[in-house]
C-alpha cells in the first residue's frame, strides 16, 4: 500500500501572555461543535485577509477630540439663542401687561 501522508501537524505551546487563547481553545474543544485545527486556519486566513485594513483604520483621537469640542460648542450657542429669545418674549409680555395696566387693561375704552 502507497503511503498517505496528511499535511504536517503543528503543535502549539502557550507563553503566560497568551494563557487567555489557550482557555479559549480548550473551551471550543469541550464542544463538539469545532473542531479547532479548522478554527485556527480560519483565523489565521482572516487575519491574513484583514491584516491591512487594520492598519488603514487608526483614528487620529486628537482630530476626534476637536470634532466633539466643536460641536458642543455649536449646541451651547443654539441653547443660548433659544434662551436669549426666551428671555426677551417674556419681557415684551410684561411691558405688554404693564402698558395694558396703566391704559386700564385690555378691551377696555
Amino acid at each position: 500500500m502507497p503511503a498517505v501522508k496528511q499535511g504536517g501537524g503543528y503543535t502549539l505551546t502557550f507563553s503566560k501572555k497568551n494563557k487567555d487563547v489557550q482557555a479559549h481553545l480548550d473551551e471550543l474543544k469541550k464542544s463538539d461543535k469545532v473542531k479547532i485545527t479548522d478554527y485556527l486556519c480560519d483565523a489565521v486566513r482572516f487575519y491574513e485577509q484583514n491584516k491591512d485594513n487594520a492598519s488603514n483604520n487608526n483614528v487620529d483621537l486628537s482630530h476626534l477630540e476637536q470634532l466633539i469640542e466643536s460641536k458642543f460648542s455649536e449646541i451651547s450657542n443654539m441653547i443660548s439663542k433659544i434662551s436669549n429669545t426666551t428671555d426677551k418674549s417674556s419681557n415684551d409680555e410684561d411691558k405688554l401687561i404693564n402698558n395694558a395696566k396703566k391704559v386700564g387693561g385690555f378691551g377696555r375704552k
